[in-house]
């Protein structure tokens, strides 16, 4: 699924610390379309794609492509094997890191092909040096790379790993609609059925159908709504993809459900650490503490509301939220009880605008270096509700053209 982030995503908002990127969405747009052409889609989305009806005033429509998906080695080995320029390594771990003298720059990647023992490092020298391992094998390698400095590269701040995020996937409520078979949602959208053409031509609806259902059911209809910036200000609450799914053919009470992808407040304490156990290559394990927060469970909750008093107020069904989220505990269902997270690990190795609050500058560059970058959604300040794909291919494409003009310089 495949959609860049927002605008406000990149805003900070004075009741989530932490929030904020040190860049905005425009420095990323430029790359919008080199990046949906590795990705195999095309860079319309919302109102460029489709004129639809905002349900209420405080929710939007969105839309997502569904990349094929794109599997980049089959789409760029041939290009990689007849290059001049680029030399590819199959099966070579990166096991450390060997700064200057100095330790102000990085001096050469340390890499293995066999466990600890078999054979020698492989000493690989470069100008540049970056790291696109993602959210947890990125922050694992500098906190493992601590021969020169003790807490590990990019670490003088002790915030290598900290902040880890997930897009937290949770059904939010179930769906009862006046007429199970029309759908209560079908009346928000003004072009309904070409936005259901749309996702079929996409592939959108099967993939979102297996989400949703878990291959039990084959869901027949689907809308996407978000909190307006103004709803989140108002609520004091994060960004929330929502995805109202029906199936038309069901025989159950309830016909349809409300599941939501939402924005993870940025914590501290939710982070990456290094367990006592070892690799093969002699690499400390991951030690992952996620946590979330109030403003998490605050943020699906406000946005559920908004959607059951839409659909009421239209009298078009009734959408019963589930039990754990209006409870007071503060609790969360178990991996054993929903999807829980989407497998988008970000935030531990955030940027900033100081070293004081991040760990890449924003050039993507590790702080206390001059030569390595970090590409990915390890970088992510905070995560928006979408998919983090799309923004990783941006970033990665702005990485690479700073990287071209140092070497041009």
């Amino acid at each position: 699924m495949c959609r860049p982030l927002d605008a406000v995503d990149f805003e900070a908002k004075e009741y989530a610390e932490w929030s904020g990127w040190p860049i905005r969405r425009s420095d990323l747009d430029p790359y919008l379309s080199d990046a949906a052409s590795i990705l195999d889609i095309d860079t319309r989305f919302d109102g460029d794609v489709i004129s639809l009806q905002s349900p209420s005033d405080n929710l939007m429509p969105i839309t997502f492509q569904y990349s094929r998906p794109t599997r980049l080695r089959e789409k760029y080995a041939d290009e990689l094997e007849e290059s001049e320029t680029i030399e590819v390594y199959l099966n070579l771990a990166l096991v450390d890191i060997l700064l200057t003298e100095m330790g102000g720059a990085v001096e050469n990647f340390a890499c293995r092909r066999g466990n600890v023992g078999e054979e020698a490092q492989i000493l690989i020298e470069a100008d540049f040096f970056v790291l696109a391992m993602g959210g947890l094998e990125v922050p694992r390698l500098l906190l493992n790379c601590n021969q020169q400095i003790q807490a590990g590269i990019g670490n003088q701040e002790d915030l290598v790993g900290r902040f880890f995020m997930e897009h937290p996937h949770f059904t939010l409520g179930h769906l009862l609609s006046r007429d199970p078979r029309r759908p209560a949602f079908l009346a928000f959208a003004s072009g309904k059925e070409r936005l259901r053409s749309l996702m079929c031509r996409s592939d959108l609806m099967h993939s979102i159908g297996n989400l949703i259902s878990g291959n039990q059911i084959t869901c027949t209809s689907l809308q996407f709504w978000a909190p307006t910036a103004k709803f989140m200000k108002e609520k004091e609450i994060l960004n929330c993809g929502l995805i109202v799914s029906a199936d038309f053919d069901s025989n159950a009470i309830y016909s349809g459900e409300l599941r939501a992808l939402f924005e993870q407040m940025p914590n501290p304490n939710s982070r990456v650490m290094l367990a006592d156990t070892r690799d093969p290559y002699g690499l400390r394990r991951i030690a992952l503490d996620w946590q979330l927060s109030e403003i998490d469970k605050r943020t699906a909750l406000e946005c559920a509301i908004e959607v059951g008093k839409t659909i009421a107020n239209l009298d078009t069904g009734r959408l019963r939220l589930v039990d754990w989220l209006i409870s007071e505990d503060g609790s969360f269902p178990g991996l054993d009880e929903d999807a829980v997270g989407g497998n988008h690990h970000m935030g531990t190795t955030r940027m900033a605008s100081n070293p004081e609050r991040g760990v890449v500058d924003p050039d993507c560059r590790v702080f206390g270096t001059d030569n390595l970058f970090v590409a990915g959604s390890s970088v992510f300040p905070t995560s928006g509700h979408a998919h983090p794909t799309v923004t990783i291919a941006q970033l990665t494409l702005r990485v690479s053209d700073h990287i071209a003009r140092l070497v041009n310089n």
